[in-house]
C-alpha cells in the first residue's frame, strides 16, 4: 500500500508527515520553503532529523533522475514488479 498510495496506508502521524514532506519536495522543489518543514516540526522532529530527511529525499531524487535519464535499471525485477498492471 505504501508504494502504491501512501495516503491510504495506515501510517503514524510522524510517518504521514515524512511522506508528505518527501512528496512535496519531490513534486514541487521550486516551492520549497519553511512551510515544507512545518509539518515535520509539528510531529516532533528535531532540526538535525529534518536536515537528515531533506538530505535523504534529495539524494533519492537525484539518483532517480540520473538513472532515469540514462535508462539504467539498478534492479530490473523490482522495477518491473512495481509497474506490473
Amino acid at each position: 500500500m505504501l508504494t502504491v498510495n501512501w495516503r491510504r496506508a495506515p501510517l503514524s502521524e510522524r510517518d504521514r508527515a515524512l511522506a508528505d514532506f518527501a512528496t512535496k519536495l519531490t513534486r514541487y522543489p521550486a516551492d520549497a520553503d519553511e512551510s515544507y518543514i512545518d509539518g515535520l516540526r509539528a510531529v516532533g522532529l528535531s532540526e538535525e532529523e529534518i536536515v537528515e530527511v531533506a538530505q535523504i529525499v534529495g539524494i533519492f531524487n537525484y539518483t532517480n533522475r540520473v538513472t532515469g535519464v540514462l535508462g539504467t535499471r539498478l534492479n530490473p525485477e523490482a522495477h518491473a514488479a512495481y509497474r506490473a498492471g
